[in-house]
């Protein structure tokens, strides 16, 4: 017999425990009722078979379910794309589908090269777009265009892509307006950013209109 107390093991006639000196009593009906119980991993040790599960295991459950979670979601993505479930693999030649690929595509990398030079003094810079609320915006709505077009929601499609390319106007627009300022304008150039961004507009607003014309004729259900 196990003390409740501290664990130690007694004489099953023992009333006091002969480590700690505690009673034995509530031990011994603890015990009776831990052996009725069959297939118990802590059958005799009130002590262990009470014991709860520690806090690393739990997070080790939990980290578990995550990964299996993140694990299933990559493996559905992955067999979306061999299996050509998206709407950008089953209609690849159509005008709304080159639109929406190459604006999305233009305007990321617009984002991420550098979108103008900066020279002075001897020293040059390159600002990229990126950097800026702008252009995570930009990439923000470029992509959820991208997301509501393989959805085949043509209205938030062409309302995502119109966003993206009043978004990109206005910042073509603002840095062109920087470069032809007579004061500051000389320190100032394009960067191979702003070329791909110019074309993820037109892209875009060319999607725009397709989706959109699309939708007007459709509704909200769009053919396969």
């Amino acid at each position: 017999m196990f003390c409740s107390h501290c664990g130690a093991q007694n004489s099953d006639n023992a009333k006091f425990c002969t480590s700690c000196g505690a009673s034995l009593d509530l031990t011994k009906i603890q015990s009776d009722a831990s052996t009725s119980q069959p297939g118990s991993a802590y059958q005799g040790n009130p002590v262990m078979q009470n014991a709860a599960p520690s806090a690393t295991q739990q997070e080790k459950t939990s980290a578990n379910q995550m990964f299996d979670a993140a694990e299933k979601s990559v493996h559905q993505v992955t067999e979306n794309f061999a299996k050509k479930r998206y709407r950008m693999f089953q209609e690849l030649k159509t005008k709304k589908n080159i639109c929406v690929l190459v604006g999305t595509i233009a305007c990321i990398l617009g984002c991420l090269t550098p979108f103008v030079s900066v020279s002075a003094f001897s020293l040059f810079h390159n600002t990229v777009l990126i950097q800026s609320t702008n252009g995570a915006i930009l990439v923000l709505n470029a992509v959820a265009a991208l997301i509501a077009y393989n959805k085949r929601t043509d209205q938030y499609a062409a309302i995502f892509s119109g966003i993206t390319a009043v978004w990109g106007l206005a910042n073509i627009w603002d840095i062109n307006l920087t470069i032809n300022d007579p004061k500051i304008g000389m320190f100032f150039s394009h960067g191979i950013g702003y070329y791909f961004l110019v074309v993820g507009v037109g892209a875009f607003a060319a999607a725009t209109y397709l989706l959109y014309k699309d939708w007007k004729k459709y509704g909200n259900t769009i053919p396969n």
